[in-house]
């Protein structure tokens, strides 16, 4: 459990480190631009670590995997872009407030929709207290 904590800590880390850097190769070549050297980059990473370690016969064998399982890639880069024109206009604390607020709404629903919610009124709470946090950082920025 403690390994699974420090990782989700770890992803988040990067994850905002990485919506910065996207962002301001975004000021240079463009949106689109850099999310595509985003993802071009992800996938020559990914290859390296998939393809080392296993059998390529297995990571290639797609054949089993249903079509819309793929659609996660397509929302990557969707992320992805977004955010490369959001970050430069909002700043990086604001729209990662509202990414995580948003998502967790979503998340709060899709848990509560398949039963997986133990409480939806602790879930629908903490998700305020996101969406309150960036509102008073507008509150604050306006001052």
């Amino acid at each position: 459990m403690l390994v699974a904590i420090a990782l989700s800590f770890l992803a988040g880390l990067l994850i905002s480190i990485n919506r910065v850097i996207v962002a301001r190769l975004s000021f240079e070549i463009g949106a689109m631009a850099s999310s595509f050297w985003n993802h071009v980059v992800g996938m020559i990473f990914m290859l390296l670590i998939v393809f080392i370690p296993e059998d390529a016969s297995t990571v290639l064998n797609i054949s089993s995997i249903p079509w819309y399982c793929f659609v996660g890639g397509a929302m990557g880069a969707i992320f992805v872009a977004i955010n490369s024109w959001v970050i430069p206009a909002l700043g990086a604390t604001k729209t990662i407030l509202l990414v995580i607020g948003f998502q967790m709404l979503s998340s709060t629903l899709i848990d509560f929709f398949f039963g997986r919610l133990h409480s939806i009124g602790n879930a629908l709470l903490g998700t305020c207290f996101i969406i309150c946090g960036f509102l008073l950082g507008l509150r604050r920025s306006k001052t």
